[in-house]
C-alpha cells in the first residue's frame, strides 16, 4: 500500500477522481488479502500449545495443509499465538568452536536445542522465535533462514551506532523470498509481554520493513535500491500505515525549534491528528488534506526535558522522533 502511494505521488497528470478510485481498489485488495488467513488460523488455533519437537508440529501442519503458502502461515500463526516474549530466555545456551566446520556443526545442534526449549516452555526472545520458525519450515521442506540485524523500537535507537540486536526470517514460497518477523508479529513487550497478533510483520513489504529492520547483509533487505546504515540510523521510526512521510525526514528534532512542519502523502479526506511528547497527549483536531497532502505544525516549546515525539493519525502511531538539544 505504501509503495502504491509513492507511485501516485509521481503521477501528477492522472485525473484526481481516477487516482481516488485506484486507491480505494488497492485498499480493498489489502483488506481481502488479510482475510485469507482466517481459515488457516482457525485450524491452527486448535493445535496443542506445546510440542515435543519441531517435527511433530510440522507433521500436524502437513496433515492439514497442502500449499506451502498455507504451511508457512500455519507456522507463523502457531508460534505467534503460543510463544510469549520473555527476556529471561536470553542467552540460555552457548558454545565454543574451532574452525568454520566446527561452528556449523555446533550451530546446528544449538539451534535444535533452542527450538526444543521454545516449543516446550512457550517463551523466547527474538532468536528463539526465528530459530524455531526455521526449524519447523525445514521439517516441512520449506527454505527459511534466520537474519540478524539492527532494529528500531524506541527513540534512543534513532542515531545510534549500528549493531545487531534483533533477528527475523526470510522464507521462500513458490520460489519467491519473503520477510517475516514472528517476534513482533506475536505482540509487544514493555515491562511485560502483551499478546497481540500483528500481521504487518508477516510477508512484509520490504520497503516498509526496512524502516525498522536493517540486516547485517544488505541483500537480505530484499530491496534493489541501496539504503545505507547511516540513513537507517538517522531516519525517524516509521510505523506500518497507509501514510507516506514527506517531511521532516530527519529522525532527530532539535528542541530549540519553535515549530516543526509535518507533511504526509495520503488519500483525500479529513484526519484526526494527535501527538505525544513523552507520553503527554496533545490534539491538533481534524485536519483536511489538500492535493493528497496532509500538513500541520507542532510546537516544540517547553520541551526542555522531553525525549521523544510520536505523531498519531486517527489514533494510530505513524512516526516517532527523538528530541535533542
Amino acid at each position: 500500500m505504501v509503495l502504491y502511494l509513492n507511485i501516485l505521488d509521481k503521477s501528477e497528470d492522472m485525473p484526481h477522481l481516477l487516482r481516488f478510485f485506484f486507491l480505494l481498489f488497492f485498499f480493498a485488495l489489502g483488506i481481502s488479502y488479510s482475510q485469507d488467513y482466517t481459515k488457516v488460523d482457525s485450524i491452527v488455533s486448535k493445535y496443542p500449545k506445546r510440542f515435543g519437537s519441531a517435527a511433530k508440529l510440522a507433521k500436524l501442519i502437513t496433515n492439514d495443509f497442502d500449499k506451502d503458502s498455507d504451511k508457512v502461515r500455519a507456522v507463523f500463526y502457531w508460534i505467534a499465538n503460543n510463544v510469549k516474549y520473555d527476556p529471561k530466555e536470553y542467552d540460555k545456551f552457548g558454545f565454543v568452536y574451532g574452525d568454520k566446520a566446527d561452528f556449523l556443526e555446533k550451530e546446528k545442534k544449538y539451534n535444535a536445542k533452542l527450538a526444543g526449549r521454545v516449543l516446550s516452555k512457550g517463551a523466547a526472545v527474538c532468536e528463539g522465535y526465528s530459530v524455531l520458525f526455521t526449524a519447523v519450515c525445514s521439517d516441512l521442506g520449506i527454505t527459511s533462514r534466520v537474519v540478524s540485524g539492527a532494529a528500531k523500537t524506541m527513540a534512543s535507537d534513532i542515531g545510534k551506532r549500528f549493531y545487531s540486536d534483533h533477528s527475523w526470517n526470510i522464507v521462500e514460497i513458490n520460489g519467491k523470498s519473503f520477510l517475516i518477523d514472528v517476534t513482533w508479529g506475536a505482540g509487544s513487550y514493555d515491562t511485560s509481554f502483551k499478546k497481540e497478533l500483528d500481521n504487518s510483520f508477516y510477508l512484509a513489504d520490504p520497503k516498509t520493513f526496512i524502516n525498522r529492520h536493517y540486516p547485517e547483509n544488505y541483500k537480505d533487505a530484499l530491496l534493489k535500491e541501496k539504503i545505507s546504515k547511516e540513513q537507517f540510523s538517522r531516519a525517524p521510526l516509521l510505523y506500518e500505515s497507509d501514510f507516506t512521510l514527506i517531511a521532516p525526514t530527519a529522525g532527530i528534532l532539535k528542541k530549540h525549534q519553535k515549530k516543526v512542519r509535518f507533511q504526509f502523502l495520503c488519500r483525500p479526506g479529513t484526519y484526526a491528528v494527535d501527538y505525544d511528547i513523552d507520553s503527554k497527549q496533545f490534539s491538533l483536531g481534524d485536519i483536511k488534506s489538500e492535493n493528497d497532502r496532509l500538513s500541520f505544525e507542532i510546537t516544540l516549546q517547553n520541551t526542555t526535558r522531553a525525549r521523544e515525539l510520536v505523531v498519531y493519525i486517527y489514533y494510530k502511531p505513524i512516526v516517532l522522533y527523538r528530541l535533542m538539544k
